[in-house]
């Protein structure tokens, strides 16, 4: 019954209007995944690695830039060919001369049976529908729902369910792209900085928010800001209002071989409290009106940087300050440094068509947190921040290899350390009981760890645009499972799936 109930809102629902301009790319896209070979490569290098998601006109102008070298590159021409059919010349669907897009209807489906720790083998179903509607050349309508019948298993979704299905809208917006400046207001997809396990800031996994973001790139430059609403939380049986501000500046030198980024965020709110125009502003230094202005609110900085040392291999780097003690006059300034960082590695120099991939991530204990629990970095109960929160560690290494433009594989083993402390444990301060003169530390991670070790194969076989074949298994095991000491645990997880993307157009 759940299946049949799954077709039929499939049938109904789902129609997928695209416009090749304002339109972003979702960050669950297949072609992520063929625009990172190329960039492992060497090209596309102009393409921002710090920040998506992509617009379906930055990738066309990267593709028609760069069409030279890979057509006459008989293994990465495929790939160049399958994108230069998705963003430039779709099959079935024509454009019009003078720039204006007609409305495009279609709908994408992904589908298939999978078996997680503690669970039996069950069908799970995600069905995605979209809309858009072109107002003029340069400003667009969109809208996209999710029915996924996953977050039903998920402890963490807050939302409704139907017939085992839960449903929300994942993106409502309008958009508008004048020369060298963007608009957007309403709800859309955000990743902002660099790593395969998660980033520190705006990672793919959060929910989308419902945010004003509005840029601008000058020369080498990209200046965006933001500013939403985040979900509402309950304090004794009030209710506080939360919401974000973000601002970002990066670089991108010498054709992309270097690209470089600085942002700031703040989480604020309370009980009746409504947006701030301090932070509203996009050029306000927001520790320090946090500081001298307001006095509440959670603010976090971040700097990433991506290196190209050659053309097949790149280095990156991430780093997340929440807090730092600098001074130490009283027990407050006891309190151990909230920060997050990552370092990792991608070469493609092995053999034809192979990627290495090794990366390290760390956060602390208390790290996007504070005393105000509606200022932690949450939204709609999902990590804004990396999937693993904080009081971890996390390193994997990968290989990964494409045999030609359809088919695709990776092994990896990974480790992931896990204390006590997380996004949703309630906040403490033990270094209250102790003087300055006494000091305080703790260990990382956190009272009893649980170590986690994974070896997980990936395969993904996708002969068309429109669809695809995709499954995994994972061997997992435990010691000190679930932070309880001495207790060991082994499980198994995998999946196998398919997935199908079509288009029609329709002319009004």
């Amino acid at each position: 019954m759940r299946i049949r109930a799954s077709i039929i809102i499939v049938i109904i629902f789902c129609g997928n209007i695209s416009l090749q301009a304002q339109q972003t790319l979702p960050t669950w896209h297949w072609s992520y995944s063929v625009i990172e070979r190329l960039q492992d490569e060497g090209h596309f290098q102009s393409l921002s690695l710090l920040a998506s998601p992509y617009t379906h006109e930055q990738v066309a102008m990267v593709l028609s830039r760069s069409s030279g070298a890979l057509k006459n590159n008989a293994e990465l021409r495929p790939l160049y060919l399958r994108l230069v059919n998705e963003f430039i010349k779709k099959p079935g669907i024509q454009y019009p001369a003078d720039g204006q897009r007609p409305v495009e209807l279609g709908g994408h489906a992904q589908a298939g049976f999978r078996e997680t720790p503690g669970d039996n083998a069950a069908y799970r179903g995600m069905y995605r529908c979209r809309i858009a509607v072109p107002l003029g050349t340069h400003v667009m309508v969109y809208n996209g729902i999710n029915f996924d019948q996953n977050l039903n298993d998920d402890p963490r979704y807050v939302g409704k369910e139907w017939r085992g299905i839960a449903g929300y809208t994942e993106q409502a917006y309008i958009a508008g792209r004048w020369g060298r400046y963007h608009v957007k207001y309403g709800r859309d997809f955000l990743k902002w900085g660099v790593g395969s396990s998660g980033t520190l800031v705006f990672t793919n996994v959060s929910r989308p928010m419902d945010l004003f973001n509005a840029g601008v790139k000058v020369g080498p430059f990209h200046y965006q800001y933001l500013t939403a609403r985040l979900d509402d939380e309950t304090v004794s049986k009030s209710v506080a209002r939360r919401y974000l501000s973000s601002h970002r500046l990066e670089g991108c030198f010498f054709n992309g071989r270097i690209q470089a980024a600085v942002s700031e965020t703040i989480i604020y709110g309370g009980v009746n409290r409504n947006p701030e125009w301090v932070y509203l502003n996009p050029f306000v230094f927001y520790h320090g009106a946090q500081l001298n202005e307001s006095g509440l609110g959670n603010t976090l900085g971040t700097v990433d940087i991506s290196v190209y040392i050659t053309d097949t291999w790149r280095v990156y780097g991430s780093l997340l300050i929440d807090d730092v003690q600098i001074e130490k006059t009283g027990p407050g300034d006891l309190e151990p440094n909230e920060i997050g960082w990552i370092l990792g590695s991608r070469y493609a120099g092995l053999w034809s068509g192979a990627v290495l991939d090794l990366e390290y991530a760390r956060v602390t204990n208390r790290t996007y947190k504070t005393t105000n629990t509606w200022e932690s970095f949450l939204h709609r109960n999902f990590p804004l921040g990396h999937p693993l929160g904080n009081d971890f560690d996390h390193w994997q290494i990968g290989l990964a290899q494409w045999v030609g433009a359809s088919l695709w594989g990776r092994v990896a083993y990974s480790q992931t350390r896990h204390g006590e402390g997380s996004l949703y444990t309630s906040w403490d301060q033990p270094w209250m009981d102790y003087t300055v003169k006494e000091g305080y530390s703790e260990p990382f991670p956190t009272g009893v760890v649980e170590t986690q070790n994974s070896i997980k194969l990936e395969l993904k076989y996708q002969p068309s645009i429109h669809w695809g074949i995709e499954g995994f298994f994972q061997s997992i095991s435990r010691d000190n499972a679930f932070n309880v000491k001495g207790t060991s645990q082994s499980d198994t997880a995998w999946r196998i799936g398919f997935w199908w993307d079509g288009d029609l157009q329709i002319r009004l």
